[in-house]
């Protein structure tokens, strides 16, 4: 099955960001967006995207999660507020995404140069933080879904990998925000 099928995120730079479906999966599955951005899914008319609690995301649930957004048959538009918006088709349970809006007022042309990376993922022991010489990095949290905060970190990275040790830390699904004092980069982090 052919699906015709793609979100795509309009900044202030006109930068176009996109998730197409070859199969019944979003690829990529994870969009990043500023807050601000306009999201926009141009759907098949048998698909539509809701937005979804991440428990019922995991669980292949489209019951809608209560003010969150619902895209109808066809495609449609929003304009997310930060976080983390999971979502998920009702007619194919097991297609679904997740859209991270970053609160940083840069636009996307000057995220492109805050590209730190976070591995491996999942962890267990050690996280490792990397940034590119063009990279500095000066903080790190990480927080689970309720917003609560299990670790920050005053760093200076620039060029160079960084452990992180996790291995106290709870088990489950997490957010890390990595700063520079301007930009952040937030990405999803399983401890197992």
């Amino acid at each position: 099955m052919l699906l015709c099928l793609s979100a795509q995120a309009f900044a202030e730079s006109d930068t176009i960001r996109s998730i197409d479906l070859g199969s019944p999966m979003y690829d990529p599955n994870e969009l990043n967006v500023t807050s601000g951005d306009t999201v926009v899914f141009v759907l098949d008319m048998m698909y539509n995207a809701r937005e979804v609690s991440f428990e019922n995301w995991s669980n292949n649930n489209a019951t809608g999660l209560p003010g969150g957004f619902s895209i109808p048959y066809g495609g449609g538009s929003f304009v997310p507020s930060p976080g983390i918006h999971y979502y998920i088709c009702e007619s194919e349970t097991t297609m679904k995404g997740i859209i991270n809006v970053g609160t940083t007022t840069a636009g996307i042309a000057d995220l492109s140069a805050f590209q730190p990376e976070v591995y491996p993922n999942p962890a267990k022991q050690l996280l490792y933080i990397s940034s590119p010489a063009s990279t500095t990095v000066t903080s790190l949290s990480i927080t689970d879904l309720s917003g609560r905060t299990i670790l920050t970190k005053q760093i200076a990275l620039n060029g160079t990998v960084m452990p992180i040790e996790v291995a106290d830390l709870p088990r489950g699904l997490f957010i890390v925000t990595l700063s520079d004092g301007t930009n952040e980069k937030t990405t999803r982090l399983v401890l197992d």
